[in-house]
């Protein structure tokens, strides 16, 4: 196979992520920006933002939570945000991230789900379950605007859907709509440009 090929398909990979951000770019902007203020408010409150990732959704808690905690663009101080591991596929009480959501969880904090990908680990719901026992207002980053799972959420909670099925596209969209977020959040917290 020659290298010309080869690099239409990255190509041809590359204009696929765009293409997907850009299918749902204008529907998740209202609710990344509702979604950064709830959050900034949480921090603002004397709460903290809890993170998590089930599944392939490990890496983009992982970025979520070092730009929330750090930042990417300039020096800041830390915020408090804490990454939880999701703790395997078990369900209902003993459910570790469950318990860990009910251990930590306060009123005045925020729970970032990030499920790229709708499973049959029924984790993420009983997850979902345990921040709102706690009345933890919860965002959502799921894959597919058909999945069960938004069906879990609350009246204060919101959804960030990446409007697709596909594990890699939804990644993309997901890593895109978290920079745009944590830039959101810092501009609520910090001024300046949130570009």
């Amino acid at each position: 196979m020659t290298a010309e090929p080869l690099e239409e398909l990255v190509i041809a990979s590359l204009h696929r992520g765009i293409q997907a951000r850009m299918a749902v770019g204008e529907q998740l902007a209202p609710g990344i920006a509702l979604a950064a203020e709830r959050i900034a408010n949480s921090f603002l409150g004397g709460g903290q933002l809890l993170i998590a990732g089930i599944g392939a959704g490990r890496l983009p808690a992982a970025l979520l939570h070092q730009g929330v905690a750090l930042g990417f663009d300039f020096p800041r101080p830390a915020l408090p945000s804490i990454l939880l591991e999701d703790g395997g596929a078990t369900s209902g009480e003993e459910n570790p991230l469950a318990a860990r959501i009910r251990a930590l969880g306060r009123a005045q904090d925020c729970l970032a789900l990030i499920v790229p990908q709708e499973m049959a680990d029924p984790a993420a719901g009983v997850a979902l379950r345990a921040a709102h026992s706690r009345d933890l207002p919860c965002i959502l980053l799921g894959g597919a605007t058909g999945d069960q799972l938004p069906r879990e959420l609350a009246t204060p909670d919101i959804e960030l859907s990446a409007g697709t099925e596909h594990l890699s596209l939804a990644l993309d969209v997901q890593f895109s709509a978290i920079f745009a977020l944590c830039a959101l959040i810092e501009r609520h917290l910090f001024g300046g440009s949130a570009t």
